[in-house]
Parts: C-alpha cells; sequence; structure tokens
C-alpha cells in the first residue's frame, strides 16, 4: 500500500493529534490560569510580571494526544521587569515564578515544583483548581519583552 498525503493527513489527525475540540479545552484551562495570575499580580505589584504568552504546541496547534505518562503541556512564557544585573540570573528569576505560582497555589510548597534549566515545571500531578489533571504546566522566565519567533 502506497501512502499518501492525504493518507497520512487522516492518520495525523485522527491518531496523533488532540483533536480541535479538546485543544480548546486546554487553552480554556490555560486562559483560567493565566487570570489567576494576573489576579495575584494586579494585588501584589512585588512579581515584577510584565505579561505572559500562550506559547508551545497546544498554541500552534500541533499538540499530540496524551499517553500513558505523557500528558499535554501548557506552555507559558513570562515577562518579567528585573535590573540588568538579574536578567542573566536564572535562579532569581525562578525564584519570582515560585513566588507567584505559589500565591496562587497556596497548599502548594515549593518542593511540589521542579525548576529545570530553562523552564520551570509544576507536574501535572499538582495541578488543580480548574486545570486538567493530565496536564502539566511548563513556564519559561523572559527578563524582559522580545519577539518569541525567534524561539
Amino acid at each position: 500500500m502506497m501512502l499518501t498525503d492525504s493518507l497520512v493527513g487522516v492518520f495525523v489527525s485522527k491518531v496523533l493529534h488532540l483533536g480541535p475540540g479538546k485543544r480548546k479545552e486546554f487553552l480554556k484551562q490555560v486562559d483560567h490560569l493565566i487570570g489567576r495570575l494576573k489576579e495575584k499580580i494586579a494585588e501584589d505589584a512585588s512579581f515584577k510580571v510584565k505579561g505572559f504568552t500562550k506559547t508551545g504546541s497546544l498554541m500552534k496547534g500541533i499538540v499530540l494526544k496524551p499517553k500513558g505518562d505523557y500528558g499535554v503541556d501548557a506552555d507559558i512564557a513570562v515577562f518579567l521587569d528585573v535590573s540588568e544585573s538579574e536578567k542573566d540570573d536564572v535562579a532569581r528569576l525562578h525564584e519570582i515564578i515560585l513566588k507567584l505560582v505559589i500565591a496562587v497555589y497556596p497548599t502548594k510548597k515549593k518542593e511540589d515544583f521542579q525548576v529545570q534549566p530553562r523552564t520551570f515545571v509544576a507536574p501535572r500531578s499538582q495541578i488543580a483548581g480548574g486545570y486538567a489533571r493530565s496536564s502539566r504546566l511548563v513556564i519559561r522566565p523572559f527578563p524582559r519583552k522580545q519577539d518569541l519567533t525567534e524561539f
């Protein structure tokens, strides 16, 4: 059997991709989370957050269906208003985000979150309150607003 572009397309849409209805559901959850983060920032300006942008495969519409231990990632870029001396201090940028996420989820502890070299991750089992248990929050700090097309 020869595979055509249309057959591959059908396979990708029916087997691999999350699907448009589910994608909208996950995006709604990401919007809810960003809304909660913005509420905290409005209450306390010490978080130094200038803005958020949804990024990654979910936003691009190329997210894959969850399978086994691999859920759907919700990628959020966080733009921070930090000084020149702080902009390269990734540990400090992570501290700011951790403080914000714990303020939104006060029942969580610092140990519930995992910091990776360029991202800040909340494992899917740790997120609740309107956020799907089959998801994982991935936040990447940016020291200033920049053109995301470079990534």
